[in-house]
């Protein structure tokens, strides 16, 4: 994300946790991740990794359905959407730890996360495989990789001209996942009006 399109996130920080974002992924989000606890795929994380964590509504959503505490640990390029995540979490009582940085080079150790999050990130980074690879490497064996990702042909074209992105195809998404040592990757619809404008992309280091 160049610095030309982290101002403009600074400067529209508080949409990402408006009531119409919320509305449109909140309990979409949620459910996705009652779905992914339903089936297995995420067991009973304590560390939790959200790059580009924005306001923080994607990892917000998982504590909402966790049965017990999470440590959330964010990164993100826009000063003012970390600062929101960081009064948010705050007023939750939920020890969150934040860090400006770049989702292509992460600074954890290898393994480090119990699950990794990210949502409508890759869209904005110039060689979206090697931010895959990188949530991958500080991610522990056995664990979840979970990306949201924007849909070609989504309703979004004045989101396009705002914040200049560009939506990959569902196969590319896919490939990227299981090159970065993944296994079990797949797909998953998004609920309400938010599987208009994304898609859900999971896979489990092996």
């Amino acid at each position: 994300m160049g610095m030309q399109l982290v101002d403009v996130y600074n400067r529209n920080a508080e949409y990402w946790d408006s009531s119409v974002y919320r509305a449109a992924y909140h309990g979409a989000y949620v459910r996705l991740f009652r779905m992914l606890q339903r089936s297995g795929v995420l067991r009973n994380p304590v560390r939790v990794l959200d790059c580009g964590i924005g306001a923080g509504l994607f990892s917000e959503s998982l504590l909402d359905v966790s049965d017990s505490p999470l440590e959330i640990h964010g990164v993100d390029r826009s000063s003012s959407l970390l600062a929101m995540a960081m009064s948010k979490f705050e007023r939750r009582g939920s020890p969150a730890r934040f860090a400006f940085g770049d989702v292509c080079h992460l600074p954890y150790r290898t393994e480090a996360m119990d699950v990794v999050l990210s949502a409508l990130v890759l869209e904005h980074v110039p060689r979206p495989v090697d931010a895959v690879r990188e949530m991958a490497r500080v991610l522990r064996r056995g664990r979840a990789l979970v990306i949201i990702a924007t849909r070609r042909g989504a309703p979004d074209h004045f989101f396009r001209l705002k914040y200049h992105y560009r939506p990959y195809r569902k196969t590319d998404l896919l490939r990227w996942i299981r090159e970065s040592g993944l296994t079990e990757v797949g797909s998953h619809s998004l609920s309400g009006i938010a599987r208009l404008f994304a898609h859900a992309y999971v896979g489990i280091k092996a």
